[in-house]
């Protein structure tokens, strides 16, 4: 199956994925695909109020997102999921930080949580970011055994 072929499946099955996850309000989410010298990354923004399963959190002593939807409203969900190139096999082992906000402001640092859905293991967490507003999300990715970083950056122009 070559590339562009994969991508594709991909999105479809991450779309399709979602509609088991979250409401039918498809028109409120965005998905994006970018890719770093090891991995493909695929991030979907969710309005956090369209939400109506709660995920589970796979790191079990820890608490899911650290803030309440009701507490902060307009925040949305950004669910990451993250194959190594090549093969395509998903990255269960890394750590993913990410830093989103306003493109021109001050932007929130919050580790993705590792998160079992209906659809497998997404990273994922809340934040103030907007599909009418310009934002940017930057991924570090970090992988066990290894020095450094690898940034994945997602712009959106609102």
């Amino acid at each position: 199956m070559n590339h562009k072929r994969i991508i594709r499946s991909v999105v479809f099955l991450v779309i399709i994925a979602s509609v088991g996850v979250f409401t039918t309000a498809q028109a409120s989410t965005y998905i994006w695909s970018k890719e770093t010298e090891s991995y493909r990354v695929y991030m979907e923004v969710v309005p956090a109020e369209i939400v109506r399963t709660q995920p589970s959190l796979l790191d079990e002593d820890k608490q899911l997102h650290s803030v309440s939807v009701d507490a902060m409203p307009g925040l949305s969900h950004v669910l990451v999921w993250i194959y190594h190139k090549p093969g395509n096999a998903k990255a269960l082992d890394v750590t993913v930080i990410a830093e989103a906000g306003p493109v021109e402001g001050v932007k929130l640092v919050k580790p993705l949580e590792k998160m079992r859905l209906k659809t497998g293991v997404t990273y994922g967490n809340l934040f103030k970011v907007h599909r009418n507003e310009k934002h940017v999300v930057v991924l570090k990715i970090y992988a066990p055994n290894r020095s450094g970083y690898e940034e994945a950056v997602f712009e959106h122009g609102g």
